[in-house]
């Protein structure tokens, strides 16, 4: 049987982990529930992938640790942005600002 890394960083419950991080991080106000969040639904990287909070069930708790929260800010901040591919570029909006309105609907 292998053990989790979770649990030998030192578990945190989603509270202690919410707590971690407003001590850490100046003027903000994470909760547990966002903590769950991450956990459960991730959230999206600058390069567009979604990016999931390492964790563990211990019972009924969810649990993870202050090396997965270093490591999952870490892959949310540390991403390339996304190329730029596909995008819009602000003198294709003038273009076709101009032509709109030229065609009379922005009367």
């Amino acid at each position: 049987m292998t053990t989790s890394p979770i649990l030998t960083e030192g578990g945190l419950t989603t509270a202690a982990a919410a707590r971690y991080l407003n001590q850490r991080i100046p003027d903000s106000n994470f909760s547990p529930v966002t903590v769950w969040r991450w956990m459960q639904a991730g959230a999206i990287a600058d390069d567009g992938q979604r990016v999931f909070l390492e964790h563990v069930r211990a019972g009924r708790k969810l649990v993870t640790s202050r090396e997965a929260l270093d490591r999952f800010v870490h892959r949310l901040t540390s991403t390339p942005p996304a190329p730029l591919e596909g995008r819009v570029s602000p003198k294709q909006v003038g273009d076709a600002t101009a032509s709109l309105a030229a065609d009379g609907f922005f009367e």
